[in-house]
């Protein structure tokens, strides 16, 4: 329906009212109803003023409302507004919604609300506002829920305080949704929601979950100034996205998915957040995706004990290439792992230093048995089979049970060497 004829023909909403006729009603008569508790059904009232007490139930069901205001109004027991089309509400400063709030069918044309507080929840499922939606400095006491809600034009949240969850799911935005310094302290859920242009959280508090599962969001989606708490999760499973700008210091390990071990989940949900990562050429932020990736590919992965094979690969798995190299992202890990295997080695080294038959003390000056030539000797051996290899001098000089350690030094040394190789080519390339 065009907005401009909104409330030209009385008998132009049969799709909300059925059969019945209209009755129009003048603003005051409409008062008076309502104060003492009758339901408006089937009405039309224009420039509709509430302020003031109302101790009673207001319920209006299939009702036209042209320039409904609320203005330092406090409604003690519930406001209904079941199938109704209103055009241009405005609930100003001072508007107090004590009781229940379901507006479940509604229509709303160019919808505004400031500065009011609502003590129970606010419950919009099947409405649908045209035109812009604008909400500020609003106080939800217990939170928003919402279903197949329909939204045709851009939808602005700015300096509001929702103290439980906000559940909006399978919702419509054919433009975009901003949500602008709102503290959310629950959830923010936007389950299987469509948003054809920009979603932006930009800078607002989320202390629950941010559920964007099975979300469409076609556009850019903006995170990356969202706050976040210890509480904070997200959640990404099955959503289409291509543009989702967040930062690995605010997901850190806080996929629903992988708190709750999860991780076939938290596999495709990293999996989405490598590919925006590379389609907005942010290359580190797209190796830490492919990181954790690995991480919970090889979690996710049973661990068959009756299965020695199964043990062994699964502990080189996590010792050479998660720790050893972090799977080819992080060259760095492998210097610093080999730089712990050759102390380690060494100090195995100085403790068998009788089993070395060409054992010179590396300082003369000091007591050449003391432990700092064992230790001096045990530290360049270990870097010589590490780098070098288990060659011909130490087997021929070494007898006895260091044999062992210095053949498996020689192994693991080669590993790793080729794993930081590896690794720093591709962190170059890239």
């Amino acid at each position: 329906m065009n907005a401009d004829n909104f409330d030209s023909n009385e008998t132009q909403h049969d799709d909300h009212t059925g059969k019945d006729s209209v009755r129009v009603l003048t603003s005051d008569e409409a008062i008076q109803l309502l104060r003492t508790g009758e339901p408006l059904v089937n009405c039309r009232v224009n420039r509709l003023m509430l302020q003031g007490e109302f101790t009673e139930p207001v319920v209006l069901e299939r009702c036209q409302l042209s320039g409904l205001q609320t203005q330092d109004a406090t409604f003690h027991a519930e406001f209904t507004l079941k199938q109704c089309r209103l055009r241009r509400p405005r609930f100003k400063r001072g508007t107090v919604f004590k009781g229940d709030c379901n507006w479940s069918g509604s229509h709303f044309h160019a919808f505004v609300m400031n500065r009011v507080t609502f003590e129970k929840t606010w419950k919009t499922p099947r409405t649908e506002f045209t035109h812009n939606m604008k909400v500020s400095a609003s106080v939800f006491q217990a939170g928003i829920k919402g279903f197949s809600m329909l939204f045709d034009d851009w939808v602005e949240w700015r300096d509001c305080q929702i103290a439980d969850c906000w559940d909006w799911r399978s919702a419509n935005f054919s433009q975009g949704f901003v949500i602008e310094s709102t503290q959310i302290h629950g959830d923010l859920v936007l389950r299987g929601t469509t948003v054809s242009k920009k979603l932006d959280v930009s800078g607002s508090k989320v202390t629950g979950t941010v559920d964007l599962s099975k979300t469409k969001l076609h556009d850019f989606v903006y995170l990356q100034d969202l706050e976040t708490t210890e509480s904070t999760r997200f959640c990404f499973a099955n959503a289409i996205c291509d543009f989702l700008h967040v930062d690995p210091e605010q997901l850190g390990e806080r996929l629903l998915s992988e708190q709750e071990n999860n991780h076939e989940q938290a596999c495709l949900e990293y999996g989405l957040l490598k590919r925006n990562f590379s389609a907005l050429h942010r290359y580190e932020e797209e190796d830490w995706a492919f990181y954790r990736f690995k991480v919970n590919q090889r979690r996710s992965r049973p661990l068959r004990w009756f299965n020695p094979l199964s043990i062994f690969g699964r502990l080189c798995n996590y010792l050479f290439l998660d720790i050893g190299c972090g799977y080819g992202v992080q060259p760095w890990r492998a210097l610093m792992f080999g730089g712990f295997v050759i102390l380690l080695f060494a100090g195995i080294y100085a403790g068998g230093i009788s089993h070395f038959a060409d054992f010179h003390p590396p300082v003369s000056s000091i007591e050449p048995g003391g432990w700092a030539n064992r230790g001096l000797f045990g530290l360049l051996t270990s870097v010589s089979v590490f780098t070098a290899g288990f060659t011909g001098d130490h087997l021929n000089s070494a007898t006895g049970w260091v044999l062992v350690p210095l053949a498996l030094e020689a192994v693991v040394g080669t590993v790793l060497w080729g794993l930081f190789i590896v690794a720093f080519s591709r962190k170059v390339i890239r």
